[in-house]
């Protein structure tokens, strides 16, 4: 199954659930930089930071999965992702 989004990245949010087992999860923004983690404790420090070369998150088989947030330095940044599941 493919999954598309996007969000608007204006301070931090919740971004996308990563179900458990195979797949793969690719994020990309716009233009700037947002910064993903797996809480809504994500900051600029903590955070992986992301922009506009999309990335790519593989999972496995025996991966549990798990919810992403972001957050930004300043302002909005749109941040899309595409997640492929084995189911």
């Amino acid at each position: 199954m493919l999954i598309t989004g996007q969000v608007q990245v204006s301070g931090t949010v919740s971004v996308v659930s990563v179900p458990p087992g195979a797949g793969a999860l690719v994020l990309a923004t716009t233009s700037g930089t947002v910064f993903v983690g797996p809480g809504s404790t994500v900051t600029t420090t903590n955070g992986f930071p992301v922009s506009a070369s999309p990335f790519a998150v593989p999972t496995f088989s025996d991966s549990a999965g798990r919810q992403l947030w972001a957050t930004v330095s300043s302002g909005t940044v749109a941040l899309g992702w595409f997640l492929s599941t084995a189911a």
